[in-house]
């Protein structure tokens, strides 16, 4: 994998239908104490799934807007292709 660190942080920002905003940082685990890539995936592919948040619930009706921004000490983070977002009840 060409991804350098075994983390990655994240700024989350998310925009409630209010107009009110809350911006927390998310880390990461990519890889183990020993150097191993976490996740699943066939060779330098891994998908991965961290929960962020547990009992917090979308109660506002409406759109909601969710923003990630990357929050290394890097400009340009090799080797992250994509990040996504996955609500669930």
């Amino acid at each position: 994998m060409d991804y350098p660190y075994s983390n990655l942080y994240l700024f989350l920002k998310t925009t409630f239908p209010d107009g009110k905003v809350a911006l927390d940082t998310i880390e990461c685990m990519l890889a183990d104490y020993d150097g191993r890539w976490l996740g699943s995936g066939i060779g330098s592919v891994k998908f991965n799934k961290f929960l962020f948040q547990k009992g917090v619930y979308l109660t506002q009706k409406g759109k909601y807007n969710f923003e990630f921004e990357q929050a290394m000490r890097v400009n340009e983070l090799k080797g992250i292709t994509d990040v996504g977002l996955r609500i669930e009840r």
